[in-house]
């Protein structure tokens, strides 16, 4: 211990210097190859109307059953390379979905991009895509699914430049330390080479 304050202690100068720069150097990283994350949430709910579904039943229970065996269907949908592939042309994006279901007719698609620009398009584009999907789907088998809500949650995030400058800071120490303890070597073996 002694040994590690004697050589802090003849070389703060050195340690310090080398830490400030390394910590303004790590800044500066920050500042360049930081992006932003945006990350995206859309919470949409499936419905079914009554009255042309399911044979104008007066049931609602076969409306909600059959708007819940829909949502799984529309679940199912993103894994299909053709309406991915749709929604990544509009949109210009290359994004990935993942998607749950959360409670009955509820599902929850999230994603990630690097705007807010581009997680607003890539929405609007799922959105569109969508409605066309379930109108196609309306027409070929005489069902009447809607989707009554489409919420859009976007979060942004990235990483404090501070802690780009702290990391620097505690690198640069020991940098620093390990230089000036290679020096001390370098010199204590040149000096005794040179006796």
């Amino acid at each position: 211990m002694k040994t590690f304050l004697t050589l802090f202690f003849n070389h703060w100068k050195k340690i310090a210097l080398i830490a400030l720069l390394t910590a303004i150097a790590a800044t500066a990283f920050g500042i360049v190859y930081n992006r932003n994350s945006v990350s995206a949430t859309i919470f949409i709910n499936i419905g079914a109307i009554q009255d042309n579904a399911f044979g104008n039943t007066e049931n609602p229970y076969d409306a909600l059953q059959a708007a819940d065996q829909f949502t799984e269907s529309v679940m199912g949908w993103f894994k299909n390379p053709q309406l991915l592939e749709t929604i990544r042309t509009q949109s210009g994006e290359q994004v990935d979905f993942s998607v749950r279901k959360q409670e009955k007719q509820n599902l929850l698609i999230t994603y990630k991009t690097t705007s807010l620009e581009s997680a607003k398009g890539i929405a609007d584009v799922t959105r569109n895509n969508l409605e066309k999907t379930i109108t196609v789907y309306n027409g070929r088998n005489s069902s009447n699914f809607t989707m009554p809500s489409f919420d859009t949650s976007l979060k942004e995030s990235h990483l404090p430049l501070v802690l780009f400058a702290l990391f620097g800071l505690v690198a640069g120490c020991f940098i620093g330390y390990f230089l000036a303890l290679f020096w001390d070597i370098l010199i204590k073996e040149y000096s005794l080479y040179r006796r």
